[in-house]
């Protein structure tokens, strides 16, 4: 049996930042009508339902299909040029619509393939929903350190189930060290304790960061080679697998790993010529989270796990962490918006940095205008190859 087959995209995306005219029509936005975690869990739900609904409609009644699409393609186009304004108005109306062209669509594929109906419904709103579920039921909690172990595990179960459905997975994101652990074997490393994190935590109170970084030296002299002094969360988490284990943590970490993967990977990376374009990007990304409710998030998250702080896994990402240090203060939104957008472009440039180090990955201008078609053709080879 042939090894199975995974394809990874970086940065591919719907944002809306990456479209011509957005940044005009984000400073008319309703500030009264923000975006929060719940809503958006809730408004999705709602629409989820609508498409299923109209999924059954369209399922008894096949003659629905074509006046379903050109009604649900007239209210997609009036919501995005006319009347973005009542899209809580024409949005239950297009899922409705969509749900009964897809009956329809369903219906006919499962007359020539037996079968098929059922592993694209459980696909589709199954996983939509589970999603869901575990958004709203806080499954995950951002004062949980969800680790790379962790993910790694949880990524090898969902693309094993996808490819026994004989799909291919599409993986989108930019942490680098998570898609790493994807393709090579991570170091056995002790998981941490909250007891031993509180110890860490109050020696670091109590002496600075400087004289935990010492210490470290005197422990272990050969990771400081890898170790910044001024890299709290991998001082800390050495400190940390000492504490746990009375070992140094480079004694647990491998070198010259090779890749220990059941899966073939395509890895496509987007990474910008002009750099003055990413970063105009990266701006009207920040502002745009703002306006629909970024602040809000995060203090909802704050009322609502009053035991997360800064030294949480959650509030380290950019954004989450400049935005949890300004509550409490009197921070102006413009400076805020500085504030996240240059920790962001400093994010970039470390993961364009570790992008070119990268073996056997795909490198895309976004902005070549031609890149799709590229893109396209790329895929489509590998697949051949690794059907």
């Amino acid at each position: 049996m042939s090894k199975h087959s995974a394809l990874n995209t970086f940065g591919r995306s719907a944002n809306p930042a990456f479209t011509r005219g957005f940044e005009a029509n984000t400073q008319s936005l309703p500030l009264s009508e923000q975006m929060t975690l719940d809503g958006a869990v809730n408004k999705t739900g709602i629409l989820l339902s609508l498409c299923f609904t109209g999924a059954i409609i369209g399922w008894n009644i096949p003659s629905l299909i074509v006046p379903a699409a050109i009604t649900g393609l007239i209210l997609a186009m009036v919501t995005i040029f006319r009347s973005k304004e009542k899209a809580g108005s024409t949005a239950p109306l297009y899922a409705l619509a969509q749900g009964i062209a897809l009956g329809g669509i369903t219906l006919m594929y499962e007359n020539q393939f037996d079968g098929i109906a059922i592993q694209a419904i459980g696909l589709t709103f199954g996983i939509l929903a589970s999603l869901l579920i575990c958004y709203k039921s806080g499954l995950i909690k951002p004062t949980e350190n969800y680790s790379v172990s962790q993910f790694k595990k949880d990524e090898s179960e969902a693309s094993s189930n996808i490819l026994k459905n004989k799909n291919v997975p599409l993986l989108v994101g930019g942490t680098m060290l998570y898609f790493n652990a994807l393709e090579y074997p991570i170091d056995d490393m002790p998981a941490s304790s909250d007891a031993v994190r509180k110890k860490v935590l109050e020696e670091l109170d109590k002496f600075g960061l400087n004289y935990l970084y010492e210490k470290l030296i005197k422990i272990d002299p050969e990771c400081t080679s890898v170790i910044k002094p001024t890299d709290k969360q991998r001082v800390m988490r050495a400190l940390e697998v000492y504490y746990l284990s009375g070992k140094p943590i480079s004694t647990f970490q491998t070198k010259n790993k090779a890749p220990q993967s059941e899966f073939n990977f395509l890895k496509i990376g987007l990474m910008p010529q002009d750099r003055s374009k990413l970063h105009k990007k990266i701006e009207i990304r920040t502002r745009e989270m703002i306006n629909k409710g970024f602040l809000e998030e995060v203090r909802e998250l704050i009322e609502k796990y009053p035991d997360l702080n800064a030294d949480h896994n959650s509030m380290r990402c950019v954004g989450y962490r400049q935005i949890f240090n300004s509550v409490g203060q009197k921070v102006d939104t413009k400076e805020l918006i500085e504030t996240i957008t240059i920790a962001t472009r400093q994010l970039a440039k470390r993961q364009l940095t570790w992008m070119r180090g990268m073996s056997g990955l795909k490198i895309f201008d976004p902005f070549d205008l031609n890149k799709e078609s590229v893109i396209k053709e790329t895929v489509e080879s590998f697949l051949k190859v690794n059907p």
